[in-house]
């Protein structure tokens, strides 16, 4: 866990912020008497990061560092749960390879430095498998034993793993909305099991159901809330349609990234060994299956079902999926450690843990975030008293404003498409915000525009063409995930 800590902690605040953690700190600043009412209104995510993020603030200011920071510690606080999950599969050993994968996993230590809610969604599902797989393995009781003591002790364990099975996924599906597929799943997975005899079916099928009922009593209340925001996911979304690449480029950043590998047959060949060890750490038969038939509706069948669903209101990408990686790292140890020979088992070892240092070492010393520091110092220097700092929509105007700072006040900084409640949470670039960006720039002053994300809310790029029609004379600066122009009458 401490060496988890450190490599999570390394560079916590080196980087800007992007856009979406500008997101999240433009939430956790909205009052508690409108809190709820804005999120639900305003973004497509759950309430309870955004809350934990508000007392953050409130106590450690809203540095880089202390806006990252409760991510790191749920990313940390989730390691003795990939253990115990890979100590059931995989025995002592297996755990402590798995725990260590995980430490030093490219894709967790990413989002463990970001101020988003998806270190705290795999937090709750992590703790959620320890409590499901305690509850699925716990020695049935004999209830013809005398010994009440002991009926009593493996009742409280099998029912203290569906109470922690609920409280996970309850911290969960607060997080994020696609915990909604991990419970479908695993209930699905349970059900299997006590229908095919391989656990108790009565006991099983009680425990599961009140689970169920505990989880959907404590989601009720936000409920109509997530209604409202499905409806905007399935009206108008950013995220493209997967194709056959993309799912390669998900999967491959999910398992392990291999940056500065640039041979497909390499990258290739290595990615198929990563899923061979997952499938051979998944095999097994009798008792074995109550632990590998939940763990791999997780890990391979939350995946395809997410897949499938993105063929009509597209969500598949690493992020919403970083949870389903969770028994990855139970499963590999297991599917290497099950090679039969030393040298072969040793050697897959040795790759797994390599390939897990090279991928962090390089999200550490390659993968940059977008340069709104470098972008707005550039625009505080150059702009002069009486310019006007146009930003594409209010979503780009976050981070910008963030590093901007009191340099807004001599200048006029305003967003096109502007910020609004009314359910367009991400407004397109229309004739309407084009009028307005003509009326604007009549006055004294050079203009600059600050144009980022553009893809789906400007992809024919209309502004960057109305203000060239405009002022024929430009220049353009590029930071990485930015663009600024200036425009000269």
């Amino acid at each position: 866990m401490a060496f988890a800590a450190a490599v999570r902690a390394y560079g916590l605040g080196a980087r800007d912020l992007w856009l979406d953690e500008a997101y999240s700190l433009r939430f956790a600043r909205v009052p508690m008497a409108a809190f709820f009412e804005t999120i639900a209104h305003a973004d497509q995510h759950p309430p309870l990061y955004y809350l934990l993020l508000h007392g953050t603030i409130a106590v450690f200011g809203q540095s880089e560092a202390a806006l990252r920071f409760p991510s790191l510690l749920l990313s940390v606080l989730t390691l003795p749960a990939v253990y115990l999950i890979a100590r059931r599969a995989a025995g002592p050993r297996g755990a402590l390879l798995a725990a260590l994968l995980f430490a030093v996993s490219a894709v967790h230590v990413r989002y463990a430095q970001e101020a988003r809610m998806y270190a705290l969604q795999s937090f709750g599902i992590a703790w959620s498998l320890v409590g499901l797989l305690s509850a699925l393995l716990a020695e049935t009781p004999d209830r013809s034993a005398r010994h009440l003591i002991w009926w009593d002790r493996a009742m409280a364990g099998r029912w203290a793993g569906w109470m922690l099975y609920s409280f996970g996924a309850l911290v969960a599906l607060y997080s994020q909305n696609t915990t909604l597929l991990y419970i479908a799943c695993t209930a699905g997975a349970v059900l299997f099991l006590a229908v095919a005899g391989r656990v108790p079916r009565a006991a099983t099928i009680a425990g599961l159901g009140l689970s169920l009922f505990l989880v959907a009593t404590g989601w009720l209340p936000w409920a109509p809330s997530f209604a409202a925001q499905a409806g905007q996911v399935t009206t108008q979304f950013w995220i493209p349609r997967p194709d056959v690449a993309a799912v390669v480029r998900t999967v491959e950043a999910l398992l392990m990234p291999f940056p500065g590998l640039t041979n497909p047959a390499i990258r290739g060949a290595l990615l198929l060994v990563l899923v061979a060890l997952l499938l051979a750490g998944l095999r097994g038969r009798g008792r074995e299956l109550r632990l590998t038939v939940p763990l791999g509706a997780v890990v391979l069948l939350a995946p395809l079902a997410l897949l499938l669903m993105s063929l009509r209101t597209p969500l598949f990408i690493p992020r919403a999926l970083l949870w389903t990686t969770l028994p990855f790292f139970a499963c590999a140890a297991r599917g290497a450690l099950s090679i039969p020979g030393s040298a072969l088992r040793v050697s897959a070892v040795l790759l797994l843990v390599a390939a897990s240092l090279a991928s962090t070492a390089a999200y550490h010393t390659t993968w940059e975030k977008e340069q709104w520091r470098g972008a707005a110092a550039y625009v505080a220097s150059r702009a002069a008293d009486g310019d006007t700092v146009f930003v594409h929509s209010a979503s780009v105007g976050l981070p910008f404003r963030y590093y901007f700072g009191q340099r807004a006040q001599r200048v006029h900084v305003e967003e096109i498409p502007a910020f609004s409640l009314t359910g367009a949470w991400e407004p397109r670039f229309g004739p309407e915000e084009e009028s307005l960006l003509a009326r604007r720039t009549a006055g004294g002053g050079e203009v600059w525009l600050v144009y980022s994300h553009f893809e789906y809310s400007d992809p024919a790029r209309r502004m960057t063409a109305l203000l060239d029609s405009l002022y024929p004379r430009h220049e353009l600066r590029r930071f990485t995930g930015i663009e600024v122009w200036r425009f000269a009458r």
